[in-house]
C-alpha cells in the first residue's frame, strides 16, 4: 500500500461500517470510494460459474457495471480505488482462497 493510501486508511478506518444506499442518500453523502478489488470479488461471487479456472466469461464485469449504475441512479458518485497490492494482513486470507480454488 502506498504512503498516501496508508495515511488515508488510518483516517477512514475508524469510520468503516455497513450501511445502505438509502442511508447514504438521507445523509446527503454523494461520493463513494470503492475498493475495486472488493467490487470485483463480490461480483465474481454472484456469478461463481464464471470464476472457475479456464472459464472465458466476463459476466462479473457486467455485474460490476450494474452495481455502478445502481449507485449512480441513486445520485451517488462511485470512485473506484485500485490499490497497489494487498495489505500484509490479507496474505494468509488470499493464500487460503487461492488454495481453495484449486
Amino acid at each position: 500500500m502506498g504512503g498516501g493510501c496508508r495515511i488515508a486508511w488510518k483516517l477512514i478506518q475508524a469510520h468503516l461500517h455497513r450501511t445502505s444506499v438509502t442511508a447514504l442518500v438521507r445523509q446527503r453523502i454523494t461520493t463513494l470510494f470503492i475498493d475495486a478489488s472488493v467490487l470485483m470479488h463480490k461480483a465474481i461471487m454472484r456469478v461463481p460459474q464464471d470464476a472457475k479456472p479456464g472459464a472465458d466469461k466476463t459476466s462479473f464485469i457486467q455485474v460490476c457495471l450494474e452495481d455502478l449504475h445502481t449507485w449512480r441512479s441513486w445520485g451517488l458518485k462511485p470512485v473506484l480505488v485500485f490499490d497497489e497490492e494487498a495489505p500484509a494482513s490479507k496474505v494468509d486470507t488470499n493464500a487460503k482462497r487461492e488454495e481453495s480454488r484449486r
